[in-house]
């Protein structure tokens, strides 16, 4: 413990270089030496060990004063600063980087008494990162050594789902005409909300009569309703085993190293399908938030693992975000039956719940189609799931250049196909699914959300 906090400097192994050395080497070869030698030999040791002794405690005062919490979100540069109290002399700091975060400089400069360390941090991968010490070094008063300390550094990094790709995605879809969409549409309908009662008009539907009041005030009264203004909106994500699945997209700025970043040497985004999942989850919440609707979110793998009942507001929507922030897909199959049977139970209001998963496998699919009519009757459900890049109809791939690319073209084939019969089975129970692009995917949920409420189909 002791030589690992105190190690020499480079003065020391200057003074062992030009005194104990030559001195040593006189002794040895001229006996009649030894007596002034010797004692030469012994003031530089004692120099060394009382220099050791007295600057042993130099760092006994050092404190941090640090942030519990840092935020960002993948590949954006974080600033983190620290506080350091309690320095007898200028010093140096250095921080202990968790495995996928990275600094360009992670050694700074400190002034004495007190002083700021600044690092410009990016993370490589969402999730939650902890710090594990600051390392504070100084040098003794003769600075023949280097005390060494590790403070312990209790800031936890928190990196959420980047929002400047769901946030240019949904003002695309409104284009800042305050929530119209791409073009301005008239609503369909009248509206189902209960407004008042008022005296028949000539022209009134007959089926909005309110007979008890008709019967009470003897003259015919005509039920009016509104638009409605306030929905539930909930994104329910999968991130069970096929959330695993990589997809490789376009780079962006950002590192170019580590998972869930461009690759190292290629120009592709390597991630998996839950990443485009969670984009498009929070720019429905951002949607729904111009809509004035109230946004809910659902997690499940294997069960439910996260559920935020419906609501509005900036605080609201950073309690998503973080709910979020460490979710990881897990290689088990998803629980579709368990998930319907806990949305039955918890949703007590029609509402609008966008499941973001992936049907491709025959089995997973089957189970979906078997148990999603739990609740299809209740709410008004969307299905949107990422399209297998094989899957395509024939003749749609371009040109065969040999026969590995005829069987994978029909492989394609077969995939689309299934694929559109699982359409038209769920087309049957009131279930919309859709097939978009992993870049699409985000601009496809909310545009769908906006058809819903320009139809008024809640």
């Amino acid at each position: 413990m002791f030589f690992r906090c105190l190690v020499p400097a480079s003065r020391l192994l200057w003074l062992f270089g030009l005194v104990v050395v030559p001195a040593a080497t006189v002794a040895g070869a001229a006996p009649g030496w030894r007596g002034v030698v010797v004692p030469a030999l012994l003031v530089v040791v004692l120099l060394a060990v009382f220099d050791a002794i007295f600057g042993w405690r130099r760092l006994a005062a050092v404190a941090l004063d640090a942030p519990a919490m840092l935020r960002g979100a993948p590949g954006r540069e974080m600033v983190l600063a620290v506080a350091v109290r309690g320095l007898a002399t200028a010093t140096r700091a250095g921080l202990s980087l968790p495995d996928l975060v990275r600094c360009d400089c992670p050694v700074v400069s400190l002034t004495a008494p007190a002083g700021t360390a600044s690092w410009r941090l990016s993370g490589l991968r969402r999730g939650r990162h902890r710090f594990g010490h600051v390392f504070v070094e100084a040098p003794t008063p003769l600075g023949l050594w280097h005390r060494r300390r590790a403070v312990p550094l209790p800031t936890e990094l928190h990196l959420q789902p980047d929002l400047r790709r769901a946030r240019a995605a949904v003002n695309a879809v409104f284009l800042n005409r305050d929530g119209l969409g791409v073009h301005a549409r008239s609503r369909v309908g009248k509206g189902r909300e209960f407004d008042h009662l008022r005296d028949y008009a000539a022209g009134d539907d007959f089926g909005d009569i309110h007979w008890k009041s008709t019967a009470r005030r003897g003259y015919p009264v005509t039920r009016t309703f509104q638009i409605e203004r306030t929905r539930e909106v909930y994104a329910v994500i999968d991130h069970s085993r096929l959330s695993a699945r990589v997809l490789r997209s376009p780079a962006d700025r950002g590192p170019t190293v580590g998972p869930g970043a461009p690759a190292a040497g290629g120009s592709d985004r390597v991630i998996t399908q839950l990443e485009p999942a969670l984009e498009g989850a929070l720019a429905l919440g951002l949607a729904a938030e111009r809509q004035h609707d109230r946004f809910g979110l659902v997690t499940f793998a294997d069960q439910v693992t996260h559920f935020v009942r419906a609501g509005a507001g900036r605080g609201h929507f950073g309690l998503c975000r973080n709910a979020l922030a460490a979710l990881e897909p897990r290689l088990v199959a998803p629980g579709f039956e368990e998930l319907f049977v806990f949305l039955r139970r918890s949703l007590t209001r029609r509402s609008l719940v966008v499941i973001l998963t992936d049907l491709s496998d025959p089995l997973q699919a089957e189970s979906f189609v078997r148990d999603v009519r739990l609740i299809a009757r209740h709410h008004l459900v969307l299905v949107s799931m990422i399209r297998p890049e094989p899957a395509a109809p024939l003749f749609t791939r371009g040109p065969v250049e040999d026969v590995d690319d005829i069987y994978r073209h029909l492989g394609g084939h077969l995939l689309w196909h299934d694929l559109q019969e699982i359409t038209a089975v769920l087309a049957r129970h009131g279930v919309r699914l859709s097939l978009p692009d992993s870049a699409a995917l985000t601009v496809d949920a909310v545009s769908r959300y906006l058809e819903v409420k320009n139809r008024q189909a809640l």
